[in-house]
């Protein structure tokens, strides 16, 4: 039997008016790590791509403006680029970007907003020419009512250089959400997966079907964050939940998350895998962690750089909306779920003490966005704040002198570790990228790595 329909009691603050609670603090890192405002003065940041060492593009959700932010020794400086006439009645706005494989040839970007009129969210493509963003080109568009809310936004390619995008469900009943005798589909509350043109995967899970031709996962309530782990190809997702129920999921192909008849694990919830619309080939996958209270889990990203030790190199970090945390969660050696103890052994934060034994990170306001920049360190777009933070750890891996810095000093040292030259435990600790203890061979393509990157 169905649920009465569940209507959310949350509705994110980056929605309400464009306003959202203001950090009362700085923000907070572990010891061993620090965290630096790195840009400021934004208007409601929300994502953001790196094109170069020290450039990157940055989207404001209810101005519509993408600027340019350049890093330079003595700060940064911000320019505009494009301002698109965007509708910002709660969740929509200007929401996603992301860069395509081959930009380096083609300067080929591309954004997600709500078109103000005809109102429409939109994929759209764009030419980075060295100095605007020109050649405007939709590439796909999707419905944007009735919301406001539950809009997504979040765009990414796939190891298979696909284009992924989330749109959340509109707060529509439809066969998406798993209403079975609604008969309709609007490719709402779903992933998509796309060719860059806009155009239907070939091998998408449901191709075959019409209307479902680009859905590669469905029931999803709504999503700001998605990522695809660099180990394994697998995408990631969070999820907001009605009240209770957020959730973090790794997401297969054909996937149906339970929205919304499903929140959080199956054995809690009072309908069960026989309530959804299964599409032929679907599957439901409960989630790999859920909040029992809202926190609004927004940007999802593993820490894939090697200027990061074992201890927390390839972890899944999750940013949320409504405390200012970073959630710091350790993938199981198979990289299909996560490590977790105590309380958290059955994979709900049940209350505000369990859910702290996850926070890795505090007081960054409105996390919209997490990204690794260029220099392998993590960047975190806080919307409330107006900011762009960038967190390191006070000795990145490969800095075996421990000056803040690789250089040729450090090439040295690590030679002589692996000579047998050097027994100094701070220099083992800062050269043994694989966590064994020791420094060998194991560890020399990570300190390459690390080495490469630009301060």
């Amino acid at each position: 039997m169905r649920a009465a329909h569940r209507h959310s009691a949350l509705i994110c603050c980056l929605i309400v008016a464009g306003h959202a609670v203001v950090a009362d603090a700085d923000p907070a890192v572990p010891v061993g790590y620090q965290v630096a405002e790195v840009a400021g003065g934004l208007d409601l940041p929300t994502t953001m791509a790196f094109f170069g060492p020290d450039d990157l593009f940055v989207l404001e959700k209810e101005t519509g403006i993408v600027k340019r932010v350049h890093f330079t020794d003595s700060g940064f400086t911000t320019e505009e680029l494009i301002d698109l006439d965007v509708s910002t009645s709660s969740e929509r706005g200007l929401l996603g970007v992301v860069l395509a494989p081959d930009f380096a040839m083609t300067g080929h970007l591309f954004l997600y907003y709500t078109n103000a009129d005809p109102l429409e969210h939109r994929i759209e493509r764009y030419t980075w020419d060295g100095a605007d963003l020109v050649d405007p080109s939709i590439v796909h568009t999707l419905p944007a009512e009735p919301g406001p809310n539950h809009d997504g936004g979040i765009i990414l390619f796939g190891p298979d250089e696909k284009l992924y995008a989330v749109i959340g469900d509109l707060n529509r009943n439809e066969l998406t959400q798993n209403f079975e005798d609604s008969g309709v589909v609007s490719e709402t509350g779903a992933v998509l997966r796309m060719n860059a043109d806009g155009s239907p995967a070939a091998d998408n899970p449901f191709a075959d079907v019409a209307g479902w031709e680009r859905i590669y996962g469905y029931g999803i309530r709504n999503s700001f964050g998605m990522t695809f782990d660099p180990l394994t190809g697998s995408l990631w997702d969070t999820e907001n939940g009605p009240g209770s129920y957020d959730e973090v999921n790794l997401v297969p192909p054909a996937y149906n998350s339970g929205w919304e008849d499903i929140m959080g694990p199956d054995s809690r919830d009072p309908q069960d895998v026989d309530d959804l619309f299964m599409q032929d080939g679907a599957v439901y996958v409960d989630p790999k962690f859920s909040w029992f209270d809202t926190v609004a889990p927004t940007s999802i990203l593993f820490l894939n750089s090697c200027r990061w030790n074992a201890a927390v190199r390839h972890d899944a970090l999750v940013g949320d909306n409504n405390f200012g945390n970073i959630y710091r969660f350790e993938p199981n050696p198979q990289r299909s779920a996560f490590v977790l103890t105590g309380g958290l052994a059955d994979g709900v934060a049940d209350d505000d003490s369990e859910r702290t034994q996850a926070v890795w990170g505090s007081d960054f306001g409105v996390v919209t966005d997490l990204e690794i920049g260029p220099d392998g360190y993590l960047y975190v777009v806080s919307l409330s704040d107006g900011s762009i933070y960038r967190v390191r750890p006070d000795f990145p891996m490969g800095d075996i002198d421990r000056d803040g810095d690789i250089d040729a000093a450090d090439r040295v040292a690590l030679v002589d570790l692996l000579l047998g030259l050097s027994s100094d435990p701070l220099e083992i600790a800062q050269g043994d990228f694989d966590g064994n203890g020791l420094v060998d061979g194991d560890d020399v393509q990570c300190f390459v790595n690390a080495a490469a990157f630009t301060d």
